[in-house]
């Protein structure tokens, strides 16, 4: 029998049952995702097809790409239009596929270790870029670990630096969260006017030790 002619007769029973519902909603693929996040997701949205890989799958097409963590590598590639460890992201967004970020390694660096202002303005207008080509970073609709929720709960974000900038906080732009810093830290009028504008609270460590007592 023909091959085009049983791909034409597959392609319109995939499509009925798609129309009646007896289909996956949507084809998924989950780039550099944790066991955990694969977990979450599968119970959380049973009625999308997820495909897990470390890198596009080229060969298949999914409708949308979510991205368990991002890489600073990753992250720097692709806002410069060059191929990423994972593949070519920006062509994807650029064919109008939806590609959302879980979570961005830059963002967890930054609030374990000291940076450099001009390595955090960097780092954050390389998001800046690749939101501005269609990427949706920490998308609300998506769950994102308990660890995660358990930060919205507290909505405490902490950074040990000794001097806080603008740009050492520029992640935390319409977060609205409470910045713990420690108690002899020095904060920039640069930064206190971001705080302002962002709704975020400023708070010294001592500060959050008493109130927890």
């Amino acid at each position: 029998m023909d091959k085009e002619f049983i791909d034409r007769i597959t392609k319109k029973v995939l499509q009925k049952l798609k129309d009646q519902g007896l289909l996956y909603e949507k084809s998924i693929l989950c780039l550099n995702f944790s066991q955990k996040q694969e977990k979450e997701v599968e119970e959380k949205y049973p009625n999308y097809d997820f495909h897990f890989s470390s890198v596009l799958q080229m060969s298949q097409d999914y409708d949308e790409i979510w991205i368990g963590r991002l890489s600073i590598q990753d992250l720097s590639q692709s806002a410069l239009g060059l191929r990423s460890t994972v593949g070519n992201l920006v062509q994807e967004a650029a064919k109008g596929k939806k590609v959302l970020v879980f979570s961005s390694e830059h963002k967890t660096f930054q609030s374990k270790h000291p940076v450099p202002e001009a390595l955090a303005s960097m780092w954050e207008d390389y998001s800046q870029r690749l939101q501005a080509m269609g990427f949706v970073f920490n998308p609300e609709t998506i769950p994102a670990g308990k660890a995660t929720k358990q930060e919205d709960s507290s909505q405490l974000v902490y950074l040990n630096k000794k001097l806080i900038s603008q740009g050492a906080i520029a992640h935390l732009k319409g977060r609205s969260v409470t910045l713990v810093i420690p108690k002899k830290a020095t904060i920039t009028p640069l930064a206190v006017d971001f705080c302002k504008e962002n709704r975020i609270e400023i708070k010294r460590e001592s500060e959050t030790e008493d109130a927890s007592r």
